[in-house]
């Protein structure tokens, strides 16, 4: 886990080297939501005028990061 200022941003960024997952954006799914949340952080960082991404799939790990905004 990373956390560091630049341009006047607090990012943060998680990294791992797992198998990764598939459909990062679709927490719900035929057996009801999957309990990750993905799209409720997604929507508060926009909130607050930041930026989110998740990078990675099936057997790369994944880098989840968070821009916001400190002014």
């Amino acid at each position: 886990m990373l956390t560091y200022i630049r341009d006047n941003h607090l990012v943060m960024e998680i990294s791992d080297n797992g198998k990764g997952f598939e459909n990062a954006w679709d927490a719900e799914t035929e057996e009801g939501p999957t309990g990750l949340g993905l799209p409720a952080i997604r929507q508060r960082v926009a909130w607050l005028g930041g930026e989110f991404s998740i990078r990675g799939g099936s057997n790369n790990g994944t880098t989840v990061r968070l821009s916001i905004p400190l002014t």
